[in-house]
């Protein structure tokens, strides 16, 4: 019979105590998000305590232990987990996926104070969009699947690009046989009904679109370049969207950025928000704290942050006591998906309205490292190759990330920006990490309906 000290205790188990004595799991290099019951509890700890300290024997009898080691909580002591980790990181940055974040239009028709961009009326020609289209016609044989990110400024003001380029990208695809799915990022102001179905006609399946808080709050953070409210516009749109038949399937996140103003008005609009659509799984929720995301108008904004790490607690932990049922998938996929930048993929790349290419969509555009190559009229990339290499290289200071629990979801590359823009050897933790024990809390809290907890039955 084999002893305990042949085992050890995987180095990503997160362990925090659930409702009424449960004991809950994360462990992401094993896909872990689950609970064991209570009266199971004593067991499962004195199994943990023992494995660690190597002092008593396999018990072959014990569910808890063969439920244990089933999850990989418990391990032969043989596993390399770091090795494994690694390899995972590998297939992350060179999957087999082209991914295009395309802005159509840096302008934008609203005008929010925290928003780092400086809303250019610049916009894609026929003659740019034309060379992203051939480029995928004559290289999308040498991958899987083709993404395409609609983003900006505000997309939908160049609503009939889209359309046009979305058709041709999908005629590739069908051809070739190659996957083809879409997203989009939009303040929601022109996302009517008609729109929606347009979009949705060409695979766009994922939207994000924010709402900070009630009508009073929103209309002061979210108003339009002329200087009207936007809450109510956006909301009917939402409503509208909801009567679509539950058969056509997709995922609406609405994400709020708290400010002061709206910390102190939370639990109202979360009430609204619930009454109006915790009824439709389709449709989900994020919370951020207000930051500084950098750009020209955020001095005039900065009394209203809610800033730092006391700010996001004071934030989640609000949300946890407030009995209203939202669904908080999108929370959930950022401690469940990978939280490796983006930027790290080695083909996925931001297509500016000029060709221009760069690795990541934020604030640096004056830096001489944020673009990385561009795509002619006639669909050439040309790269520099040793600055898409700095984006996908890890951290060389990664001071504690080895034996970190969470380094096996954001392999010490969650934010690479300072990295590359700024050479900063400080890294970031994503906010999976941040406030892990404050998602799962929401998601238990929720749990019931939405289901993204697994509950052992021993």
């Amino acid at each position: 019979m084999p002893y305990y000290n042949e085992f050890k205790l995987s180095k990503y188990n997160y362990l925090m105590p659930g409702e009424d004595g449960t004991l809950i799991l994360y462990n992401h290099l094993y896909k872990q998000l689950c609970k064991f019951p209570s009266e199971y509890c004593d067991e499962i700890k004195k199994h943990l305590d023992s494995v660690k300290n190597g002092s008593s024997e396999f018990v072959e009898s014990s569910k808890a232990f063969q439920e244990l080691c089933s999850r990989n909580v418990i391990i032969p002591k043989e596993y390399d987990e770091t090795a494994l980790s690694n390899l995972n990181y590998m297939n992350e940055i060179t999957r087999n996926s082209l991914c295009f974040i395309i802005y159509p239009t840096l302008a934008c028709n609203f005008r929010c104070p925290y928003c780092y961009q400086d809303h250019e009326n610049e916009n894609m020609s026929a003659e740019t969009a034309a060379g992203i289209v051939s480029y995928v016609r004559k290289n999308i044989s040498k991958f899987r699947e083709l993404h395409i990110a609609w983003f900006g400024g505000e997309p939908l003001l160049k609503m009939d690009l889209i359309e046009k380029m979305s058709k041709e990208l999908m005629d590739i695809c069908l051809k070739r046989n190659r996957i083809y799915t879409s997203a989009i990022t939009t303040n929601g102001y022109l996302l009517n009904k008609d729109t929606f179905l347009k979009l949705y006609g060409y695979n766009v399946k994922k939207f994000a679109v924010t709402i900070d808080g009630l009508a009073e709050v929103h209309d002061k953070q979210r108003f339009t370049a002329d200087g009207k409210g936007s809450f109510e516009r956006i909301i009917s749109n939402l409503l509208d969207i909801k009567t679509i038949s539950r058969n056509k399937k997709f995922l609406m996140n609405i994400r709020s950025n708290i400010s002061v103003e709206g910390m102190r008005e939370l639990e109202p609009y979360v009430k609204y928000m619930s009454e109006l659509f915790a009824d439709d799984d389709r449709f989900c929720f994020s919370f951020r704290p207000v930051y500084d995301w950098g750009g020209n108008s955020i001095d005039n904004f900065r009394d209203h942050l809610l800033e730092g790490f006391s700010g996001g607690k004071d934030l989640y932990g609000f949300l946890h006591t407030l009995d209203y049922p939202m669904n908080y998938y999108q929370h959930y996929e950022e401690i469940a998906n990978s939280s490796v930048c983006y930027a790290s993929r080695e083909y996925t790349y931001a297509i500016e309205t000029d060709g221009r290419l760069s690795k990541c969509t934020s604030a640096n555009r004056d830096s001489k490292n944020y673009f990385v190559g561009k795509i002619d009229e006639k669909g050439n990339m040309t790269l520099n190759q040793h600055l898409v290499a700095q984006w996908s290289t890890p951290y060389k200071n990664k001071d504690g990330c080895s034996e970190c629990y969470f380094e096996a979801n954001c392999h010490s590359n969650f934010c690479v920006s300072d990295k590359v823009i700024n050479d900063s050897s400080s890294k970031k933790c994503p906010g999976g990490k941040i406030y892990l024990e404050e998602y799962i809390r929401l998601l238990e809290k929720n749990n019931k309906r939405y289901r993204y907890i697994e509950e052992i039955s021993l």
